[in-house]
């Protein structure tokens, strides 16, 4: 058996922290609109192939920074996570479960995709382990 621990959602107390990184992926134009406009797509595709076709498509800034990381699932550099997000520490974005932070990178935990055009955040599965089993909409 397969036991795997994670960071509880952030709380109610990091809402000063969750403000930014909403106000940071609205700075980005992270949103479905974007994400179409971009990726030439109305249905992502997660499959190795389709990725690294959508990863080729995106540019050098914050909205393809974020989408690499949240939405692709690509292992983004801490420092270019650092400027999409800020001033949200990448640290705290480490400690919150969202990404999982360490040297000089950064890899998504969770996927944020749009439901109602509202931003929903759902655990990756990584190594064949779900690490959740619910979304968050709640979240950001």
């Amino acid at each position: 058996m397969t036991v795997v621990t994670r960071p509880a959602p952030p709380e109610a107390a990091d809402a000063a922290s969750l403000s930014a990184l909403r106000d940071a992926l609205r700075r980005a134009d992270y949103d479905a609109e974007r994400v179409e406009a971009e990726l030439g797509t109305h249905e992502l595709s997660s499959r190795p192939l389709d990725t690294a076709v959508h990863l080729r498509r995106l540019r050098d800034d914050a909205f393809s920074t974020l989408a690499r990381l949240f939405l692709l699932g690509a292992e983004v550099d801490a420092e270019r996570l650092a400027e999409a997000t800020a001033p949200v520490e990448v640290a705290w974005l480490g400690r919150s479960g969202l990404p999982a932070t360490g040297g000089a990178g950064a890899r998504a935990c969770v996927r944020a995709e749009w439901l109602f055009s509202r931003v929903t955040w759902t655990r990756r599965q990584y190594f064949g382990v779900q690490l959740a089993e619910t979304a968050r909409s709640s979240w950001v």
